[in-house]
């Protein structure tokens, strides 16, 4: 991720794309995303973002592939979420703040194999990344750092050019869940779509892909409970996204020769759960799983016979865990079980 874009540019941008002062639907969603009615003795799920704001979370992630590409990956890092301030830009949920995300990785191991099916060296080394949700992100120039517009609903802006979120590698750990938009008690359901592009490059992300294969990934959320702890008051949420693109469906984004020799389907399946604290405006622990499967058809003629479609398929499945740290100095994460 480079340093190149300013805010200015990204919040006019915000606004052309629809997110106006008032408007109660976060950045990027569409019209449509709604919450239950509300309840009796009803909560409301809101992030409680501030300046210089520091959450750091226990990190656990692992990754497989099979198809076209094998890898075999295992993970353990810190992620640091810096709160650089609220924008100037009054769009999205109460407005939009600006997020740092950090991956402080302290363990890897990740296996893979070349083109022939042989294993290939282990890979061990660490790193610091910026997760890479979408091309959508400002930088301040006083801290020097990168950073995401968010609302209050843990809604990630987008703009008129940057339209679309990325699901790759570990994005959705951080794109789900978005809450609801209005109050809630236990087993109050509510829905949302973030408009999304899973492209073949999935552990390798390099930017918006512009053939247009971006599509709409549904969240179904349910409020499970709400209870109280040592004079916190809980929400324990679950959720299911789910999303296809197939190139059969949008023929005005491929040429007719594209649809008589190839067809993609992209596929997402994801689910969750996570501990609100309603009181300090955090998630103090969240798991998830997904499942993304791309299929590649080529219509093909051998050996002189009739053309027949032959197919490729990729699935990659992830997993992951994290649980919020106490605050104090920056540390590394106790050791688990």
């Amino acid at each position: 991720m480079t340093c190149t874009r300013v805010f200015s540019v990204l919040a006019l941008a915000a606004l052309a794309a629809g997110c106006g002062p008032g408007s109660s639907r976060p950045v990027g969603s569409p019209a449509g995303s709604r919450g239950s009615a509300k309840p009796a003795e009803a909560v409301l799920l809101r992030y409680k973002f501030a300046k210089d704001q520091l959450l750091r979370y226990d990190y656990r992630l692992t990754l497989s592939s099979d198809g076209e590409v094998w890898t075999d990956e295992k993970l353990r890092a810190v992620i640091q979420q810096l709160c650089l301030g609220p924008l100037d830009n009054p769009g999205g949920s109460g407005g939009l703040y600006m997020l740092n995300i950090v991956r402080e990785e302290t363990e890897r191991t990740k296996r893979t194999k070349d083109v022939d099916g042989k294993e290939q060296p282990v890979i061990r080394l660490v790193r610091n990344v910026e997760p890479d949700l979408s091309t959508a992100y400002g930088y301040d120039r006083e801290r020097n750092r990168n950073y995401f517009p968010c609302d209050e609903r843990g809604s990630f802006g987008l703009t008129a050019k940057a339209r679309f979120h990325r699901v790759t590698y570990d994005s959705l750990a951080y794109l789900l869940p978005v809450l609801p938009a209005e109050p809630v008690a236990a087993g109050s359901a509510w829905t949302a779509e973030l408009p999304v592009y899973a492209g073949t490059d999935y552990i390798y992300g390099q930017g918006d892909f512009p053939g247009g294969s971006q599509f709409p990934l549904k969240l179904t959320g349910r409020v499970e409970k709400v209870y109280t702890r040592e004079g916190s008051v809980l929400a324990q949420l679950t959720w299911k996204a789910e999303g296809t693109f197939d190139s059969q469906f949008y023929a005005e984004r491929f040429s007719p020769a594209f649809h008589a020799r190839q067809r993609l389907i992209h596929e997402v399946k994801a689910t969750g759960r996570a501990t609100f604290d309603v009181k300090s405006g955090t998630i103090t622990a969240k798991d998830g799983q997904a499942t993304v499967v791309f299929t590649s058809m080529f219509r093909i003629a051998r050996d002189r016979g009739e053309p027949k479609w032959e197919k490729t398929v990729t699935r990659h499945r992830l997993s992951y865990d994290c649980k919020l740290l106490p605050e104090g100095p920056a540390a590394a994460a106790p050791a688990r079980p």
